[in-house]
């Protein structure tokens, strides 16, 4: 839901100020009422398995995306190589900065 709150009221064009974010609230509400109320009061909940399994697959393939797309070959060369930013940041923990984000 709060994801839906920050992207869904920029892709229709209000602003971050108007109104003071009630806009945002209102499709929060609306969203939560017009899909996961109704998802949430299912008896056999065995008819979201393939929703499910699609979802984790898009949550692979964007893990893929990000891991593979997000290093910049200049800025990788100049640290020594992959191998050298593997190394460094696998004690540093700025590598997984972002995996908490993604996660949610």
């Amino acid at each position: 839901l709060l994801i839906i709150k920050d992207t869904v009221p920029t892709i229709l064009g209000f602003g971050h100020g108007t109104n003071g974010g009630i806009e945002r609230e209102l499709i929060m509400v609306g969203t939560s009422l017009s899909i996961m109320v109704p998802l949430s009061m299912q008896r056999d909940m065995a008819s979201l398995a393939i929703t499910s399994l699609l979802s984790v697959t898009a949550d692979i393939v964007l893990v893929g995306f990000v891991a593979g797309f997000s290093p910049i070959n200049e800025t990788v060369s100049d640290a020594g190589g992959f191998g050298e930013v593997l190394k460094n940041d696998s004690i540093n923990p700025t590598l997984f900065i972002g995996l908490g984000i993604l996660s949610t």
